[in-house]
């Protein structure tokens, strides 16, 4: 009965994981890609953060150029169901939203994920430790370059 019991509760403080569908997002930039994975491959950015292959990537126009937030993560987080799809680089997936339009473009094609909500009953030592790296990638005068990365920003 006392196992009964235990599984019961351990089961209770456990949340359901949540499957969503991703569009395909076609990069049409070559130069976009180059720099990307550039990026990705210098191990003087975010030289101090455990090397992830998740991403999050918010593109934003701001006073003609094209700034590319992208952010390292750890899992498939909640964000992700909302972007507006997905792409695959050197075995890398990143979930993008925003004015993407100029270098990139929407498909009918799409693929299940899923992620695990944060169970707010469950304190993970972990949790509070999260610390992200933000690169910077930003689209002047038609040239892709990296700006900058940004700790916890």
């Amino acid at each position: 009965m006392l196992c009964e019991f235990v599984m019961l509760g351990k089961a209770q403080s456990q949340y359901d994981t949540v499957y969503f569908q991703s569009n395909k997002i076609e990069i049409n930039d070559t130069n976009f890609i180059n720099i990307l994975v550039s990026v990705l491959n210098d191990n003087t950015i975010c030289a101090d953060f455990r090397k992830y292959n998740f991403y999050s990537m918010e593109v934003y126009k701001v006073d003609g150029y094209v700034e590319v937030n992208l952010v390292m993560l750890p899992k498939i987080l909640k964000w992700a169901s909302r972007a507006a799809g997905h792409f695959f680089i050197d075995g890398s997936l990143f979930f993008i939203d925003g004015d993407f339009e100029d270098f990139a473009s929407k498909t009918a094609s799409t693929r299940r994920f899923y992620y695990k909500p944060f169970n707010p009953n469950i304190i993970s030592p972990d949790v509070f430790e999260q610390e992200f790296c933000v690169m910077i990638l930003r689209c002047e005068d038609g040239r892709w370059r990296f700006v900058e990365e940004r700790v916890n920003y």
